[in-house]
């Protein structure tokens, strides 16, 4: 499960601290007496603020985003479209990424 400190509705009703999990439909919310189904159309934002809910979440677009990016060469290779350039720029940005998340964190500072 994910820990969202904000989700926020279409219709402006906003939930706080929520245990949630993704669905191909939406979000479940999940509570020690209910579960509640909200589908993608009427969420507006979830936030994410712990640690493991972040990294997860970077996980899950840096991979919706390799697999884009995966689909973007091959069909730049079938019309002879140089991919070089665009493979040098993705190297850099995953040796970006991987730098941030070897960076220690000091919980002390501002």
């Amino acid at each position: 499960m994910l820990r969202a400190s904000k989700i926020i509705l279409s219709n402006g009703i906003e939930m706080d601290d929520k245990d949630i999990l993704l669905t191909e439909e939406g979000i479940s919310v999940i509570s020690e007496d209910e579960i509640v189904m909200i589908y993608h159309h009427a969420i507006s934002s979830i936030i994410f603020a712990d640690k493991v809910s972040m990294n997860f979440m970077r996980a899950r677009s840096l991979s919706h985003y390799f697999e884009d990016v995966g689909s973007v060469q091959d069909t730049l290779e079938e019309f002879d479209y140089a991919v070089q350039e665009l493979h040098e720029h993705i190297q850099q940005q995953v040796k970006g990424v991987e730098s941030e998340e070897e960076q220690p964190k000091d919980p002390y500072k501002e």
